[in-house]
Parts: C-alpha cells; structure tokens; sequence
C-alpha cells in the first residue's frame, strides 16, 4: 500500500489491469468480485494511495479473448478511456504474461518478484522486461527517483 500512496504523491497514476478467470469459471460471481475491488480500493485509500481504474479481464483462458494477459487488450482500452500513451506508462507486474502484455502494447515493464517466479526464470523472459525488482516498494522508489 505504501508504495502506491508513494507513486500518486509523486504524480503517477496506478490502474490495476488483472486476469480474473475465477468469474469465468464460476468459482466466485462479478458482485463478489466487485465487493473485493471496492475492498481493495478502500485500503488503498486509507493508506493514502488511489486507484485511478481498474479492468479485469473476467475469462477463462481458452475463451481466446483480446483482454486477458498476456494479450494487450485491457492496456489498449485503459489507454483510450483514461487517455494516455502506453509509451509514456509503466506495467509492473509479477509473471511472464504481464511483461508481454505490457510489450505488447508498447509500454515499458518492471517484473516484481512476488514468489511466482524466481529471478532464474525472470531473466529468461523475452522480451525482457527493462527492471526486475524484489518488491512493489522498491519498483515505486525506482521510477519516482527518475526512469
């Protein structure tokens, strides 16, 4: 949380873009989904931070949609409603399919290893994301000290 109450002080919007096949599957319901989100985003405010917009892609892997990671579809239409250039962002992430989606769809990336892939397996991704980082805290304090 405090590296997001970090990131907005320094003038950078966060959005959150994330599969959430779990809908599509039928394991919880879009209102569940959305009671998390509203959750999520109140922490966040308590801690100082803010979300700017959040897009989750609801299906399930072999729908073949044009929004789930690691395709660029949800960054495209974030792009377009919020208006800003993906070349101008920064998509953090903690999996392969984060920094493809992000390349994709033109931005620059920052893998953070959450424990879902070890830095062996980070630094075998292509294309390569332009940061590897321990933690959201150490992305955060990286892009406010300058690109």
């Amino acid at each position: 949380m405090e590296a997001l109450s970090r990131l907005n002080a320094a003038g950078w919007k966060v959005v959150v873009i994330s599969n959430q096949a779990c809908v599509g599957k039928g394991i919880i319901s879009e209102e569940t989904l959305q009671t998390i989100t509203q959750k999520m985003e109140k922490e966040i405010a308590e801690a100082g931070g803010e979300i700017a917009a959040v897009y989750y892609c609801t299906h399930r892997p072999e729908d073949g949609c044009d929004c789930r990671k690691p395709a660029p579809g949800l960054i495209e239409r974030a792009s377009r409603e919020l208006g800003f250039n993906p070349k101008d962002a920064v998509f953090i992430g903690d999996a392969e399919a984060d920094i493809k989606a992000g390349k994709a769809a033109g931005c620059r990336t920052v893998l953070v290893l959450s424990g879902r892939i070890s830095r062996t397996e980070a630094e075998q991704i292509s294309p390569a994301p332009e940061w590897i980082v321990n933690n959201l805290l150490e992305a955060a304090d990286r892009l406010i000290a300058g690109w």
